[in-house]
């Protein structure tokens, strides 16, 4: 009896938890979004880029593409490039 009562507030923790995580990411995104700043992950081992929704609009990418450092490198020297040529006219 002891074991399930345990079993069960500690399932209901989880639950607890799982939704506090939920509701922080979802504030983390609307923060981001208000801001326009976004975030990013990155598993140097595997090579993975993790990156929320809003860094996919700032980069212009459609989310859930697939994120490569060619891509970051190529599509940052973009927009540097038209910077400078919009400071520069």
């Amino acid at each position: 009896m002891k074991r399930a009562l345990r079993e069960a507030d500690e399932r209901a923790e989880l639950s607890r938890a799982e939704e506090a995580r939920k509701r922080s990411e979802a504030y983390l995104a609307e923060a981001q979004k208000l801001s326009h700043t976004g975030s990013f992950g990155w598993n140097i081992t595997s090579g993975e880029i993790y990156w929320s929704r809003e860094t996919f609009r700032i980069f212009e990418y459609e989310p859930g593409a697939r994120i490569t450092v060619e891509k970051i490198v190529q599509r940052t020297q973009s927009i540097t490039n038209r910077c400078t040529s919009v400071l520069l006219e």
